[in-house]
C-alpha cells in the first residue's frame, strides 16, 4: 500500500501566507483521495523551505514566489495581486488606494530574516513603481504584521488572498498603482522519485486549475 502511495508519510513545508489561499483546499482534496497518508506540516519562510528541501527534511515545499534552484522543479498554483492592509483609524477612502497616499505611514514588512524574502518583493516591487518606502519596520511573519497593523502601526503590503480573512480594525485596499502579481507554487527536489510527492503535486494541480 506504500508503494501504490495509499499508506505512508508526507512532509510538507508551506509559507503562512499560502493558508490564505489554494493551500487549505489543495489538502483537503489530498486527505480525501489518500485519507492513510500521514501529512506532517511545516510553517516556514523561503529560505528556510529551500534549506529544507534541498537537504530532504522536507518532501513538498509550498513557496511564495517559486525557489530558484536547478535542483529544483517548481510548478506554479496561483498569481494573485498585491493589497495593502490598513488600521481602520486611518481617515482613508473605501476603494482603490495609490501607495502616495501613504507616504507618511510606517510600513510593516516581513520576514525580517532570513533574507531575500517577500519582504524584498515588496520592497524591490514598490521601488520599480516610484514608490520609495521610507519608513520601514521589520518583523517575523504576516500574521505578526497584521497584528501590528490592527493596533495602529503601519500599514503592510500583503497577497491579495489575505484579504479574505478580517480583522475589525484592518481594512483592506486594492492598490492602483502597477505592481507586480504575487505567486504561490509547489516544489520538489529534481531526483523526488516518490509516489507520494506526485501524488500530491498531481492534486495540487488539479485544484489549482478549478480555483477561481
Amino acid at each position: 500500500r506504500i508503494g501504490e502511495g495509499a499508506e505512508g508519510q508526507l512532509r510538507i513545508g508551506f509559507v503562512g501566507s499560502a493558508t490564505y489561499g489554494v493551500l487549505p483546499s489543495i489538502l483537503k482534496s489530498f486527505r480525501a483521495t489518500y485519507p492513510d497518508v500521514s501529512l506532517s506540516l511545516i510553517p516556514m519562510n523561503n529560505a528556510q523551505l529551500h534549506r529544507a528541501l534541498v537537504s530532504r527534511v522536507i518532501d513538498i515545499a509550498v513557496a511564495r514566489p517559486a525557489l530558484e534552484d536547478a535542483e529544483i522543479v517548481s510548478r506554479t498554483l496561483d498569481n494573485e495581486p498585491l493589497t495593502v492592509a490598513v488600521p481602520d483609524m486611518l481617515d482613508l477612502p473605501p476603494g482603490p488606494l495609490r501607495l502616495e497616499a501613504l507616504a507618511d505611514q510606517q510600513f510593516i514588512l516581513y520576514p525580517e530574516y532570513p533574507r531575500p524574502s517577500f519582504a524584498d518583493f515588496v520592497i524591490n516591487a514598490c521601488a520599480a513603481a516610484g514608490i520609495e518606502l521610507n519608513r520601514r519596520v521589520f518583523t517575523m511573519d504576516l500574521q505578526t504584521a497584521i497584528a501590528l497593523v490592527s493596533v495602529g502601526e503601519g500599514v503592510a503590503i500583503v497577497p491579495n488572498s489575505v484579504s479574505s480573512v478580517r480583522r475589525d480594525t484592518v481594512r483592506f485596499h486594492a492598490i492602483e498603482n502597477r505592481l507586480p502579481t504575487t505567486s504561490v507554487s509547489v516544489n520538489h527536489r529534481i531526483d523526488e522519485q516518490g509516489i507520494h510527492v506526485r501524488n500530491f503535486v498531481s492534486v495540487a494541480l488539479k485544484v489549482a486549475r478549478k480555483t477561481p
